[in-house]
């Protein structure tokens, strides 16, 4: 079904609007719903459409959606502008699915988005992209992860090995709780640089970098509030038992930025606690991590647990305390 406002900015609200009859959504126009029940069958697709949506905190939704994406289906569109306050929803996008975003793609989740989530799980069941599916994203992905919303993993990229983002990928995450996070793409994505900002929330594990390939170009992962639990790395995540199976790097520089505020309680039962300027991989000539530590009683907190020493990897190439080079 498709809903379509002819070109103007609407507000719905009410009692019930019952799609359960369809397995794909389509809207037309610029909408917000608030203060309304939208009842969604399980495992149907929404697309918001390049449009200005809002689904607000006093929204009740029912019904878990597939995807919700702030891109179109299979078309193009200029830009997206995607907020979302309330509801579970097994993925969200910045992007489309299989088509090109012309500009940016913009996406907001907070309120108590995902609150059927256990956040501490590594079960796939929530996921967050700051990009598209499949398709491209022209200009920058912009991705606000705030408020009481959760996810189990959530990207700044998008998802699929034929999704790119051309600009940068910008993540913020203030207050929200997140298994694992990534300021680049899940699945084989093309992503060039990245900057993560966190000042609140948790996560077990964060990565500036993308989880199955390289980032052609810088990331940037700057911690200055918040608890991560397990590993910070400001590259790509490689996986490794008694070898490395994978070796996806930065081609650029990895800089990882943490302050006083930080809690890194490294506190985790595989014993791989570790915090690396650059990707969980062994030492590359290629890749130029930088390590700041605010604080002088910071480092002294944290020196224990940089480097993934049983791996052979160093935590940077460059250290700097209290903005002093090491």
């Amino acid at each position: 079904i498709e809903f379509n406002t002819n070109g103007k900015k609407v507000t719905i609200t009410g009692d019930t609007l019952d799609l359960t009859s369809f397995d794909c959504v389509e809207l037309g126009g610029d909408i917000t719903f608030e203060n309304i029940n939208l009842k969604f069958k399980d495992g149907c697709e929404v697309y918001t459409s390049g449009h200005s949506v809002t689904i607000a905190e006093s929204a009740t939704v029912t019904g878990v959606p597939a995807a919700l994406y702030g891109g179109t289906r299979s078309g193009y569109c200029e830009e997206t502008d995607l907020t979302v306050l309330s509801g579970n929803y097994s993925s969200i996008y910045g992007g489309g699915s299989l088509d090109k975003v012309g500009g940016n793609a913009r996406l907001n989740v907070g309120g108590n988005t995902n609150a059927a989530c256990d956040e501490t799980s590594h079960s796939a069941t929530y996921l967050i992209y700051g990009g598209s599916n499949s398709g491209t994203v022209n200009g920058d992905a912009e991705f606000n992860f705030c408020g009481n919303a959760k996810a189990n993993y959530i990207y700044g990229g998008g998802y699929l090995a034929g999704s790119k983002v051309a600009g940068k990928c910008q993540l913020n995450i203030s207050g929200a709780k997140a298994m694992s996070v990534y300021g680049g793409s899940r699945n084989g994505g093309v992503v060039y640089n990245t900057e993560v900002n966190m000042d609140s929330g948790w996560c077990s594990q964060i990565f500036g970098g993308s989880e199955h390939s390289a980032i052609t170009g810088s990331t940037k992962l700057n911690l200055i509030g918040g608890t991560v639990e397990r590993r910070i790395y400001g590259g790509c995540y490689n996986n490794w038992t008694t070898s490395w199976s994978t070796n996806y790097i930065v081609t650029g520089t990895s800089d990882v930025v943490i302050g006083a505020d930080l809690a890194y309680s490294g506190d985790y039962d595989e014993g791989d606690n570790s915090i690396v300027a650059g990707s969980r991989y062994s030492n590359s000539e290629s890749e130029i991590a930088s390590l700041y530590i605010e604080t002088q009683s910071a480092y002294d907190n944290l020196k224990s647990k940089i480097g993934f020493a049983l791996a052979g990897v160093d935590g940077y190439d460059n250290l700097y305390i209290a903005n002093v080079k090491q």
